[in-house]
């Protein structure tokens, strides 16, 4: 169904936005229906768009334009931006959307401020609680607010899973969940005691390298430290780490580690060898049965006794430092399906459901890029009704 805040809409092709993680594909370009327009300062720029606009503050955590205050800190080409104005004006216009390729972080600068994202590390999460039992697992954030707040997103998932999904919740608080299988889920700051008391098997560390940003000289030191004191927990207990992060230097830990998660040739330059997993009746086991060799996972193949539904399957290799590079889309979760949709369109209504939240007036400058590597630093509305 055609989202009812878009009045046209237009393919794009050959065009790239600048985001925060470099040049992106645009896929389309929407011109909506009219909002009242909000407007916001900083010392450096300034964004007119619809209240329910999102950017970054200065814990990398998305708030709605219409949640600011004079003061807050928000994520600038910049750098971190405190705001000097912000006011509802009482204008109405059309507002402008541009929509990104389905695997970018569907982020982008507007005026130079950066503006929108969406997170799916929190379903797994769930997932794994509730599939696996006598699982402890640690959600870690570089604060307790943002700790919190995570605990909270899993509480409001699991709040919306499917009845046929859900495990029996036999306590719940602010920092805890503890389901009926016996696995629990914690939520603590990402500090050097986080890991204390727990054989984690699975730890998820959330905006890693914000960790020691907030005012502190010694950033990557504490990123450093915090992933020196988790190794050991996860050591004893054989278990998972899985990161997310917006990189903001070159030189934080995060941004090491996914570059060469994605780095699939060893330090001598020969390339890391792809491994094998089984498909039994068209479900992939990607956490058993890891095979180096086809042989060797065909070999196992032939010692089951009903191998008829097993399927075996190419799977890319880690990283040149062990750890696996994987996007997960918000579709591919199975605590998301049609029903869970019709469901939530209940609670919170259509329009609001499909709004993308990036609705942007047309004289905010965006900066793209051509088919030819020409730049080109442009309104959306002129970008909109020219190209």
């Amino acid at each position: 169904m055609q989202d009812k805040k878009f009045i046209e809409s237009y393919d794009v092709s050959d065009w790239e936005v600048l985001t925060d993680t470099g040049w992106e594909d645009i896929v389309k370009i929407h011109k909506t229906i009219p909002y009242k327009i909000w407007e916001l300062k900083t010392k450096t720029y300034d964004l007119k768009c619809a209240d329910n606009h999102i950017v970054f503050n200065d814990k990398n955590e998305e708030i709605f334009v219409k949640d600011l205050k004079i003061g807050d800190k928000i994520i600038t080409e910049n750098g971190l931006e405190e705001i000097t104005y912000i006011v509802e004006t009482s204008e109405e216009d059309n507002m402008y959307d541009l929509e990104l390729n389905e695997d970018s972080n569907h982020r982008y600068y507007s005026n130079g401020i950066l503006s929108h994202n969406t997170a799916t590390s929190l379903t797994y999460v769930l997932w794994y609680a509730m599939k696996y039992p006598y699982k402890e697992i640690l959600i870690t954030s570089f604060g307790e607010e943002s700790a919190n707040k995570n605990l909270a997103d899993v509480k409001m998932l699991y709040e919306n899973c499917p009845d046929f999904l859900k495990r029996g919740v036999i306590a719940m608080n602010e920092s805890t969940i503890k389901f009926d299988n016996k696995s629990k889920i914690f939520s603590r700051p990402t500090t050097l005691k986080a890991p204390r008391g727990l054989s984690p098997a699975l730890i998820y560390c959330d905006e890693f390298a914000f960790v020691g940003t907030a005012g502190a000289s010694k950033g990557a030191q504490m990123q450093e430290e915090f992933y020196a004191a988790i190794s050991p927990a996860l050591s004893a207990s054989r278990g998972k780490l899985a990161i997310t992060s917006t990189p903001i230097s070159e030189t934080d830990k995060f941004y090491n580690l996914w570059s060469n998660a994605i780095k699939k040739t060893y330090d001598d330059g020969t390339e890391i060898p792809k491994q094998y997993i089984l498909e039994i009746n068209g479900e992939k086991y990607q956490d058993f049965h890891l095979f180096e060799t086809k042989e060797k996972a065909e070999e196992f193949v032939k010692s089951l006794n009903n191998n008829e539904n097993i399927k075996i399957v190419e799977k890319e290799p880690p990283g040149n430092n062990g750890f696996v590079s994987q996007l997960v889309k918000w579709d591919a979760c199975p605590l998301k399906d049609e029903n869970w949709a019709k469901s939530e369109i209940k609670k919170v209504g259509e329009e609001r459901f499909q709004r993308e939240y990036n609705c942007l007036t047309g004289n905010n400058m965006i900066k793209v890029l051509d088919k030819n590597g020409q730049v080109l630093e442009i309104s959306i509305e002129n970008f909109y009704n020219f190209y």
